[in-house]
């Protein structure tokens, strides 16, 4: 990518950032469940159109999601840490299903998919952040 169109990218993902948590704190509210949160982000996610992994953390970072980085990669799934996460961020927002969560590895499922456009992509949370103060684990297989 060059740096003009990485740097429009990023101007781009960044002044939708503050509105995207806007509409999830209101998806919460609303009382979306699990599956819509988890389609929802993956509508949003692929908004980033990443040709590659790396672009996709660019992706979550930007949109203010929190900090990825990929922890093991194969041909069929990688691993990812997501410090400053989402479900650690938004708070005073009742979300006891991990609905941010549902919403986040959705996003990273769009992301990952947006980068040919054909690959089925599910995406997991191993473990919650939240809960810990730690960072969250997602698996990502395609």
């Amino acid at each position: 990518m060059s740096t003009a169109s990485e740097l429009r990218m990023i101007s781009r993902l960044r002044s939708t950032a503050e509105q995207r948590r806007r509409q999830i704190m209101d998806m919460i509210r609303w009382g979306l469940g699990p599956t819509e949160m988890y389609e929802e982000g993956k509508r949003d996610g692929r908004e980033v159109r990443a040709r590659n992994l790396t672009e996709v953390l660019v992706g979550v970072k930007e949109c203010g999601l929190g900090s990825a980085s990929i922890l093991e990669e194969s041909n069929q799934h990688a691993t990812f840490r997501v410090l400053h996460s989402l479900c650690r961020q938004i708070e005073g927002v009742n979300d006891s299903e991990g609905k941010k969560c549902f919403y986040l590895a959705g996003f990273v499922a769009g992301a990952i998919a947006s980068i040919d456009g054909s690959r089925k992509v599910f995406v997991r949370e191993l473990s919650c952040g939240g809960s810990n103060g730690g960072s969250c684990l997602f698996i990502a297989s395609w």
